[in-house]
C-alpha cells in the first residue's frame, strides 16, 4: 500500500487536481490525503475536495482530507459579527463530507491513518489581517512562514488570548485528537503503526513558552499541547 500526502498549496493560483491524480496513478499511490490549506476560502476548498474525490474514485484511489486554518477562511468583505458562529457553520459543512479523515479514518491490518487537525491559537480569519509586528512590537524580517507574520484580530489580544474563540477551538481540536488516539489504542492496540495527518508543525522546542517565540503572548500554546499529545501516545510519524 502506497500513501501520498500533500498540502499547503495556497501560494499557487489554483491547484491542478488532474495533475495530482495523474502523478498518483504514475507512482502507484493507493491512498491520497490532502493535509490542509487547499485554498484561502472554504468554498474553493470544498470545490477542490469534491473534484479530487471524484477523480480519485475514478482511478481506484482512496481519498481523504484534513483541514488547515485557511480552509476555514471566508471572504474578507463579509460583514461578520459572530466569528464563532461563522467558523462553526463552515466546520459543520465539512463534517458532512464523506472524504473527511476525522470522521472516516483509514484502518488497515498494519496501519491506521487518522487526522490531527489542530491550529495555532490565533489562526481564524475575521476580515483584514493584523500585522504581527504591530501587536508584539517585534521585528519579523527573518520569518518565512506567513502564518507567523499575521494575526487575525487585534481585539483578541486586547481581550486576552484565553478568552477568545480561536483558543477555545484549538483546545477542542486537541481534546478530540487525544480522545481519538485513546479510543484507537483501546480498539486496535498500540502495536499497530499509527500515522497522524496534520497541518501544523508539532515542534515543542521551537514553539514552547521558553523558546524562540516566547514573546508572542502565548500564540503557540495550542501547538505545544498538540506535541505533548502525540508524545504521550507514542506517535512518531506525522504528515
Amino acid at each position: 500500500m502506497k500513501v501520498g500526502y500533500f498540502g499547503d498549496v495556497t501560494s499557487m493560483p489554483i491547484i491542478n487536481v488532474y495533475s495530482v491524480i495523474e502523478e498518483c496513478v504514475e507512482k502507484g499511490v493507493n491512498i491520497l490525503i490532502s493535509c490542509g490549506n487547499l485554498s484561502d476560502n472554504y468554498l474553493k476548498s470544498l470545490s477542490i475536495i469534491s473534484e479530487l474525490g471524484r477523480l480519485a474514485k475514478a482511478n481506484n484511489i482512496i481519498y481523504r482530507f484534513i483541514l488547515g486554518n485557511k480552509d476555514l477562511y471566508y471572504a474578507s468583505n463579509d460583514a461578520v459579527i459572530d466569528k464563532e458562529r461563522k467558523v462553526r457553520s463552515i466546520l459543520a459543512v465539512y463534517a458532512e463530507n464523506d472524504y473527511w479523515l476525522t470522521a472516516h479514518p483509514i484502518i488497515r491490518n498494519d496501519v491506521r491513518i487518522i487526522s490531527g487537525e489542530s491550529h495555532y491559537d490565533y489562526s481564524f480569519y475575521r476580515g483584514k489581517p493584523t500585522k504581527l509586528s504591530s501587536i508584539t512590537k517585534k521585528r519579523k524580517w527573518w520569518y518565512t512562514n506567513r502564518d507567523v507574520w499575521y494575526l487575525t484580530d487585534e481585539a483578541d489580544y486586547t481581550l486576552g488570548l484565553y478568552n477568545t474563540f480561536d483558543y477555545r477551538l484549538t483546545k477542542e481540536l486537541n481534546d478530540s485528537l487525544d480522545a481519538r488516539l485513546t479510543n484507537a489504542n483501546r480498539m486496535y492496540g498500540s502495536a499497530i503503526r499509527t500515522v497522524v495527518c496534520t497541518n501544523i508543525v508539532p515542534h515543542k522546542s521551537l514553539l514552547s513558552s521558553q523558546g524562540l517565540f516566547a514573546n508572542y503572548k502565548g500564540t503557540f500554546k495550542g501547538n505545544v499541547r498538540f506535541h505533548n499529545i502525540l508524545k504521550s501516545h507514542g506517535i512518531i510519524e506525522c504528515h
